[in-house]
């Protein structure tokens, strides 16, 4: 139509397919505008500001496209909202607009250079991938950046070293830190790295990592060598103590004080923990902190504050249950915990698990109750919050123990993978708690989460194995 001078009639169409709730009709549209935008002699051939709307697209396969098209636009604005899309949830929309950004660097820089301000890290390490190497004009806003990403990386080693290694919220505030101070380091190396050769500097980087404290010394001897003597003499002192970091008395914090930073993040699972710990330290003196967070924004929060009230109080206790019940006793943040013990899941993001933890409902046996029975439809799988769950297989009128499975593991997901009945008796031993999710809501896990669909495989392969082994040494 443009070509036949029906601009307006061709914009329409363009803006009816955008505008589409189907995916395969933006997408027609999107690559339809990038041969126009690469070929047209006045690339003003449709409204620019319908491209940077579908950048907001609920599909990340319609933003990723989006990026790449809005890239062949000029403007301020656009690289600005490009920019934007250095903070997108998904790895491949980030990774579009850096390239994106880093191709347009004359015209871009502009827009980038601000995001290493941000408070969103994903958003910085994008950043620094949308800058070209060698940049010596950008040297003096690299060098604040990195000294400030040291200065995180100081704090974080320190909080690190001030937290008891006790309870499984602490543990998990651990990890948490841990990931964080992980991500200073590899921002850091990637800001040395513009300096320096970007390909060496990445193997440096991964070598830091290799947990081998002789590859790692290997590695910052290299660094010295290859980095920019400007960069690298502020980097690596506070790099050559990782790993191996162990905070002196007046580096580390009083555990109160570590809370209280933990409360002040803008991540709401940093904060849910830090609330979860006071009750598991019993931190008595922060009482009045866990009445504040009643009032936090995230609900994850306040139901972490409620229970940790409780736990202080001692109002939560165990009860016996004789019947099957679904009163939950658990918070969310009980649940998302217990979930990212669950081999399967261990890799989600705490956003992940929270998901999961909805639509988990809690139920609670006495002592060798049926869970499920053999030959029943399987329509849900187990996972033990506590207690333990004896798998039976019956043989006229004995029964065989294949299995014991305890908390954190996983049962009855063979029936809803094979939508087929269930092949043994699921039977309490003691008292058990467990979480259920629906065969349902299992399945679409397994089809959004690739990772998950990939470790009950493996999980799914080992009880096989054991199973075997077990028939073999019963023959």
């Amino acid at each position: 139509m443009i070509y036949l001078g029906e601009v307006e009639s061709a914009q329409a169409l363009l803006t009816k397919l955008l505008t589409m709730d189907d995916i395969n009709s933006k997408r027609a549209a999107l690559a339809a505008i990038h041969e126009i935008a690469k070929s047209a002699k006045d690339r003003v051939v449709f409204k620019a500001e319908l491209v940077l709307d579908v950048l907001n697209d609920v599909s990340p396969v319609v933003r990723r496209e989006a990026v790449q098209v809005a890239a062949l636009l000029d403007g301020d604005e656009t690289y600005a909202v490009i920019a934007g899309c250095l903070a997108d949830k998904d790895a491949q929309v980030r990774n579009a607009a850096s390239e994106s950004l880093k191709q347009a660097w004359a015209k871009s820089r502009g827009a980038v250079l601000p995001m290493l301000e941000n408070t969103n890290r994903v958003a910085v390490s994008a950043a620094l991938d949308a800058i070209p190497a060698g940049e010596e004009d950008v040297l003096i806003l690299l060098r604040g950046y990195i000294q400030r990403e040291v200065s995180s990386l100081r704090y974080y080693r320190s909080m690190i070293e001030s937290v008891p290694r006790k309870g499984r919220a602490t543990f998990m505030l651990l990890e948490a830190l841990r990931h964080r101070e992980l991500g200073c380091e590899e921002r850091l190396m990637k800001a040395v790295g513009l300096f320096g050769n970007p390909e060496a500097l990445e193997l440096i980087r991964k070598s830091l990592h290799a947990g081998d404290a002789s590859t790692r010394a290997a590695a910052l001897e290299a660094l010295e060598t290859l980095g920019d003597k400007r960069i690298t003499r502020e980097v690596l002192p506070i790099l050559d103590r990782g790993g191996v970091f162990a905070a002196s008395d007046d580096e580390k914090m009083e555990i109160t004080r570590v809370v209280d930073i933990l409360l002040a993040q803008n991540d709401p699972w940093i904060r849910a923990l830090g609330t979860h710990v006071i009750s598991e330290l019993k931190l008595t003196s922060l009482i009045p902190v866990l009445h504040k967070s009643f009032s936090d924004p995230s609900a994850l929060v306040k139901d972490a504050a409620r229970d940790a009230i409780a736990r202080m109080n001692g109002a939560v206790t165990m009860k016996k249950i004789k019947n099957i019940k679904t009163l939950k006793t658990l918070s969310a943040l009980d649940r998302i915990l217990l979930l990212r013990e669950v081999p399967i899941f261990s890799n989600l993001d705490p956003v992940d698990l929270e998901q999961i933890a909805d639509v988990a409902e809690e139920q609670l046996f006495s002592d060798q109750s049926l869970i499920c029975s053999e030959g029943e439809p399987g329509r849900t799988m187990f996972i033990i919050a506590t207690g333990t769950v004896n798998v039976v297989k019956k043989s006229g009128n004995s029964e065989t123990v294949l299995a014991t499975r305890s908390v954190g593991e996983f049962v009855g997901e063979m029936a809803i993978l094979e939508s087929a009945p269930r092949s043994a008796t699921l039977k309490a031993h003691g008292d058990v708690r467990v979480l259920v999710i629906d065969g349902q809501a299992f399945n679409t896990i397994l089809h959004d989460r690739p990772e998950v669909a990939i470790s009950v495989l493996r999980h799914m392969s080992t009880r096989v194995r054991e199973l075997n082994e077990r028939v073999g040494m019963a023959g």
